[in-house]
């Protein structure tokens, strides 16, 4: 017994569906060439992902990466570096293991990401990051809405 060949046209119909599913990624990557000035072109709130692509640890991760990247977009940017191309970077930031999640703000490192390596706590700890240091609350809807706020602390 022979496996039917799909039809030609049955190839077209899936070609536009394998397109979405690769489509472009909310991770900007930068290399060692344009590292400084990628991130100056971000100002404010960065998370960079220091990795290694063959590493496992770094495999785990890049699906939750990617997702905490879409559910931040237009937040805070989330930014990886291939170390295994790249190692004027990671020198530069002391990157030892794989993979290293580190903060910058406004072009400066100001921290490392030890956090929860999944999708929701990436999202959580960077929107409280990103948030005001205080919220003016100038009517009861308005603390209403604060406190209903699940991401309120």
């Amino acid at each position: 017994m022979s496996v039917p060949r799909p039809s030609r046209a049955a190839l077209l119909l899936l070609l536009p569906l394998l397109a979405l599913s690769a489509g472009a990624s909310d991770v900007v990557e930068l290399s060692d060439a344009d590292f400084e000035s990628g991130l100056a072109e971000r100002p404010g709130l960065v998370l960079v992902e220091f990795f290694a692509p063959w590493w496992g640890h770094c495999m785990r991760l890049a699906p939750e990466y990617e997702a905490a990247a879409t559910r931040l977009k237009g937040i805070v940017p989330l930014v990886k570096v291939d170390c295994t191309a790249n190692s004027n970077t990671w020198n530069k930031y002391g990157v030892s293991g794989y993979p290293t999640l580190k903060i910058f703000r406004d072009g400066e490192e100001s921290g490392t990401y030890d956090g929860p390596r999944t999708a929701d706590g990436i999202v959580s700890h960077l929107k409280k990051q990103a948030g005001p240091a205080s919220v003016a609350l100038s009517s009861v809807a308005d603390f209403e809405k604060f406190i209903g706020d699940k991401d309120a602390c």
